[in-house]
C-alpha cells in the first residue's frame, strides 16, 4: 500500500510532501524532483493541485531539505539514489517529473530504464546544463549574493517579490556545500548524445521567459527524444511550477491523461 511509503520514507529520514489516496497502487504516482539547493516545496501547489486526480509524491533529495545525509557530487549519483528508493518501495505507474537539475535526475533514472516508469515530465531543463563560470565562483566567494542573483534571474517578469525572497530563503537553507555541489554537478551533467534512448511518454514544459534553462533547451529536447510534447508556459520564467502553477498542472493532467490510456491496470482516467 502506498501509504505506508510514507512511514517507510520517515523511518529512513527522507523528506517529502506528499497525498496518497491509492491503496492498490491503480492511479498514476507522480514522482516529483526538485533543482539545486531547493526542496520539495516547491511542488506544493501541484501536490495540492493534481492529488484529486493521481498520488503525489514529491522528494527532497540527499542533503535537502528534510534528507539526512550529505548532497551527492554528480547528477548520475542522485538518479542512481532515486531509482534505488523507487525500486525499494515496489513503486508502479511513475510519472517522473524534475526540474532543472531534478530534470536531469529524472533524465538519469529514465535512462537506466526502470519497469515502474511509465512516463516522463521534464520541466525547464536541458540534456547539457552549463552554468556561468561567475556563478560558480561567486557561490564560493560570495554565497549569500550569489543566491540572490540567481534568485532574481529565476523568476519571470511578474514574479511576486515574496516568492524571490522565499526561494533564496530556500537556497541558503540547503547550505553553501550543498548549492555549489549542486551547481558543479549541473555544469558537468551532459547527456547530449543518451537522451535520444529515452523509450518512456515525455513532456517538455518550460516558462517562455525562463533565463537560466531558456525555451530552446527544451525545444532540443523536445526534438531529440521520439514522441515527446513541448508545452511553453506563457508569462512564466524558470520557476514555472510556482509562478504559473495552474497552466503547469493543466498541461500535467492533460498529458497524465494521455499516458493513462496506453495502461491496461485499472479504470479509465479522465482529468
Amino acid at each position: 500500500m502506498r501509504t505506508k511509503w510514507l512511514e517507510s520514507l520517515d523511518r529512513d529520514g527522507i523528506g517529502y510532501l506528499a497525498r496518497l489516496a491509492d491503496a492498490e497502487g491503480v492511479r498514476p504516482l507522480l514522482v516529483m524532483i526538485h533543482g539545486a539547493g531547493g526542496s520539495a516545496q516547491v511542488w506544493l501547489n501541484q501536490v495540492r493541485g493534481l492529488a484529486d486526480r493521481m498520488d503525489c509524491l514529491a522528494l527532497d533529495l540527499p542533503g535537502h531539505g528534510r534528507t539526512k545525509g550529505e548532497g551527492r557530487y554528480s547528477i548520475s549519483a542522485y538518479g542512481g539514489w532515486l531509482t534505488d528508493l523507487l525500486s525499494r518501495l515496489a513503486a508502479e505507474q511513475v510519472v517522473l517529473m524534475g526540474h532543472s537539475m531534478g530534470g536531469a535526475v529524472a533524465m538519469e533514472a529514465a535512462l537506466a530504464a526502470p519497469p515502474w516508469l511509465k512516463a516522463l515530465i521534464l520541466v525547464g531543463t536541458g540534456a547539457r546544463l552549463q552554468v556561468a563560470p561567475r556563478l560558480l565562483k561567486g557561490l564560493t566567494a560570495s554565497f549569500d549574493a550569489t543566491v540572490a542573483l540567481i534568485m532574481r534571474n529565476a523568476y519571470g517578469a511578474g514574479a511576486e517579490q515574496a516568492w524571490v525572497r522565499e526561494g533564496e530563503r530556500l537556497m541558503r537553507a540547503a547550505g553553501q556545500t550543498v548549492v555549489r555541489q549542486d551547481f558543479e554537478a549541473c555544469e558537468a551533467f551532459d547527456r547530449t548524445d543518451e537522451v535520444r534512448r529515452i523509450a518512456v511518454a515525455c513532456l517538455v514544459a518550460c516558462g517562455q521567459e525562463d533565463r537560466l534553462t531558456p525555451p530552446p533547451l527544451s525545444a532540443e529536447l523536445c526534438r531529440t527524444i521520439s514522441g515527446s510534447r513541448l508545452a511553453l508556459i506563457e508569462g512564466a520564467g524558470h520557476m514555472v511550477m510556482i509562478e504559473r502553477f495552474a497552466a503547469l498542472n493543466g498541461e500535467v493532467a492533460a498529458f497524465c491523461a494521455r499516458c493513462r490510456e496506453l495502461q491496461p491496470k485499472g479504470p479509465p482516467f479522465a482529468p
